[in-house]
């Protein structure tokens, strides 16, 4: 479905053609939350659903700013190596920095602060090698004619979810059915998704959780 097919569907089952209770700026904004917010729990559920691995420079004193850095949308860390040696994640409670220096963290690690992903010990050289999980292109940044990226055949998950949430506008009418349907929904397409998936979904070696999809 194209950017504008999605937000028509959404208007129909609000019974808002013609943009009297949302406009294309504001329903737009509403359908990219639950976009975004449907994309997490797809890739939550499958870590490896959305994967690229980028050689990247590190800025100084060693970290990669995971939000303007990447191609893609940042998601979760699934690899990083640097020189051939694998980095684990450590906590940050493991770790002290103070005025961009490094007082205390295990070396052969890495840990995300806000979303400066650092790398130690902390040096600007040589470059790493990231695998991370991706969410696509945001839906506001999308023309009218581009293809919404969502899993095939489950595109309803989004549509009735969004609609659900536009209902609440004024408490102007009720908007449980819509949200059962959306709910019935993505339960179906997260089911098939983690059938698909062929990797684990518990760790099988000594690594933190974070990198196979855990909190």
């Amino acid at each position: 479905m194209t950017k504008e097919q999605v937000r028509d569907f959404v208007r129909n089952l609000i019974d808002d053609p013609n943009a009297k209770r949302w406009t294309d700026t504001l329903l737009d904004m509403l359908i990219g939350m639950v976009y975004d917010e449907l994309w997490s729990d797809i890739l939550d559920a499958a870590p490896w659903y959305n994967s690229k691995l980028e050689t990247l420079s590190v800025n100084s004193p060693g970290y990669i700013n995971v939000a303007s850095d990447l191609d893609n949308r940042f998601h979760k860390v699934q690899k990083l190596t640097r020189a051939e040696k694998e980095y684990t994640f450590v906590d940050q409670r493991d770790v002290v920095l103070q005025d961009s220096k490094e007082l205390s963290a295990p070396h052969f690690t890495y840990t995300l602060l806000g979303d400066e992903l650092y790398v130690f010990p902390l040096q600007p050289t040589p470059d790493v090698k990231l695998r991370y999980s991706f969410k696509p292109t945001t839906f506001g940044s999308l023309q009218d004619s581009d293809a919404v990226v969502f899993p095939e055949g489950h595109e309803s998950a989004l549509l009735y979810e969004a609609a659900s949430r536009a209902l609440l506008k004024g408490a102007a009418e009720d908007g449980s059915s819509l949200l059962a349907i959306a709910r019935d929904a993505k339960a179906r397409m997260l089911k098939e998704i983690k059938r698909r998936y062929p990797g684990p979904h518990l760790m099988y070696l000594a690594d933190s959780s974070y990198e196979w999809g855990g909190t």
